[in-house]
C-alpha cells in the first residue's frame, strides 16, 4: 500500500506516454451536468460576503475539471456555506457533478438545494418571542350587593401553561465528497501478459490518496505472482499467462470531507500471441 500525503493547493498530475495504449487525458470526454449549454456548467461561486455568499455563474468546463491555475474545481475548496460556519472559516464553490470527470464538489442535500434555489440561500424567518398583551384599562363596573344569604365558592386554580416556544435540534450539515478523477476512468480491462502494462496513469485529488493493487489466480490471491509498481498517484502490472484478476482500490480523504473510493479489474489476456506461443511450446 502507497500513502500520498495530502495536497491542499494544486492537484498533483502525472502524465506519461505508454506505448500501445494511447491513454491520457485527450481520451476523456468532458461533459457538463450543470444546466447550462453545450461545454458550460452553472455553479454556485463563493464570495468573500457571509450576507451574499455565492453567485450563480455559467463557466466553461474546462474551469471546473480539475486541471490548471485558478480552476473552481481545486481552488475554491471548502464545505457549503451555513450561517454557523465559524468566523474566518473559508467556505467552497458548488459545482455540479460531471460526467466521465468527477462526483461533484460539495454537491450533498444542503449543496444542491442552494444550487437549486439559484445559488441565494434562503431567509431564515424571525422566531415569535411570545404574544403580546393588550395595554388598555378594563372599564369599572359596580360592585354587586351582598345578599345576606351569600355562601363562599371555591377558588379554581389557575392551570399551568407553557412558557416558551421548544428550539429544535440542530442538525450537523452533510460532508462533501471528496473529489477524485482517475485516468483512465474506464475502470477495468484486459492485460497483455508478459510486459509491464500500465492501470493507472493519473489521480487527481486535493485529498491523500491510498492506492491499493491486489492479484487472484483463480480466485486465491497470490502476492507474488504479479509484478507491481506503485508510484506518485500511478500504478502498473506486469502479470503471467494463467487466470489473473488485478484488482485495485483507490481512497481519496481529507479533513471535513466524506471518503471517496473508487475500483478497478483487470484480467489477463491469456488467448494473447504470447501466451499461444507457450503453449504450443
Amino acid at each position: 500500500m502507497h500513502v500520498i500525503p495530502e495536497n491542499l493547493g494544486r492537484l498533483v498530475t502525472a502524465s506519461i506516454l505508454v506505448g500501445g495504449l494511447g491513454l491520457g487525458i485527450a481520451g476523456v470526454t468532458w461533459s457538463a451536468a450543470g444546466g447550462g449549454p453545450q461545454g458550460k456548467v452553472t455553479i454556485c461561486h463563493r464570495t468573500n460576503s457571509a450576507s451574499n455568499p455565492y453567485n450563480q455563474i455559467t463557466v466553461n468546463t474546462s474551469a471546473v475539471d480539475g486541471r490548471g491555475n485558478g480552476n473552481h474545481y481545486v481552488e475554491h475548496v471548502g464545505p457549503v456555506w451555513r450561517p454557523s460556519l465559524p468566523a474566518g472559516t473559508k467556505w467552497g464553490d458548488i459545482i455540479p457533478p460531471i460526467v466521465d470527470v468527477h462526483d461533484g464538489l460539495n454537491w450533498g442535500k444542503r449543496g444542491q438545494r442552494l444550487w437549486r434555489a439559484g445559488c441565494a440561500p434562503a431567509t431564515p424567518v424571525p422566531r415569535p418571542t411570545g404574544s403580546s398583551s393588550p395595554t388598555g384599562s378594563p372599564s369599572s363596573s359596580p360592585s354587586p350587593t351582598r345578599s345576606p344569604s351569600s355562601s363562599t365558592s371555591p377558588t379554581s386554580s389557575p392551570s399551568a401553561s407553557p412558557t416558551g416556544t421548544p428550539t429544535p435540534t440542530p442538525t450537523a450539515p452533510d460532508k462533501p465528497l471528496t473529489p477524485i478523477v482517475v485516468v483512465p476512468g474506464d475502470g477495468g480491462g484486459t492485460l497483455e501478459p508478459g510486459g509491464w502494462e500500465k492501470i493507472i496513469d493519473q489521480i487527481r485529488s486535493p485529498g491523500a490518496v491510498t492506492i491499493d493493487v491486489s492479484c487472484t489466480v483463480n480466485g486465491v490471491e497470490r502476492k507474488r505472482f504479479c509484478r507491481k509498481a506503485v508510484g506518485v498517484r500511478r500504478a502498473k502490472v506486469k502479470v503471467p499467462c494463467a487466470n489473473v484478476v488485478v484488482r485495485v482500490t483507490i481512497t481519496a480523504a481529507r479533513d471535513g470531507m466524506r471518503t471517496h473510493r473508487w475500483s478497478g479489474r483487470w484480467t489477463a489476456d491469456t488467448r494473447s500471441t504470447i501466451c499461444r506461443a507457450k503453449a504450443n511450446g
